[in-house]
């Protein structure tokens, strides 16, 4: 008899330690996104987007979309990647925006001012609006996996043309496949 409540017990606590463990399996993994927006114009005030698709940006997202269990965006950056202006041409004030695919429900990522185009040739980073990049982390995480981001604001000198790579890192917590 004790030795079948022995056995008992440990096969109980072998199946225990087997399920508390499962979160041991999860993927954790950290990857960046990219979003590239081309502004061109010859007025003051800009605007330009794009379609952040998720699923076609990382091999991850397309591998683990079903079973992703959380989606966390850890850091944001910008790179002027090509520049057809002035020396002193800059952005007066600019809003980087997340929306819903369709461009609905547009939230401010973050804001800049007094940024020079030809300085931003050298990556920065920016300070970010958590609820923003809640939202986006919300609109990776989801079927489709898009979202739309916006950059728009006003510059010093015209015409506008330029273009920036938004950086998103992120890290995901996906179930074991």
């Amino acid at each position: 008899m004790k030795t079948l409540n022995i056995f008992g017990i440990s096969a109980l606590t072998a199946v225990l330690i087997f399920f508390t463990s499962c979160n041991k399996l999860d993927v954790n993994e950290e990857f960046e996104l990219k979003a590239t927006i081309e502004v061109q114009g010859n007025n003051a005030q800009f605007s330009g987007e794009e379609l952040l698709d998720a699923l076609s940006e990382s091999d991850l997202i397309e591998q683990y979309s079903s079973h992703i269990k959380s989606i966390e965006v850890i850091e944001v950056r910008y790179l002027v990647t090509y520049l057809n202006g002035s020396a002193t041409q800059q952005i007066n004030a600019g809003t980087l925006e997340v929306a819903n695919a369709d461009g609905s429900d547009a939230m401010v990522i973050s804001t800049v001012n007094n940024v020079n185009l030809m300085q931003a040739m050298t990556e920065g980073s920016l300070v970010f609006d958590q609820a923003a990049v809640d939202k986006l982390a919300g609109l990776i995480k989801s079927e489709p996996h898009q979202a739309m981001i916006y950059l728009r604001g006003d510059v010093n000198e015209t015409p506008v043309d330029f273009t920036v790579v938004v950086k998103f890192k992120v890290k995901m917590v996906a179930e074991v496949i």
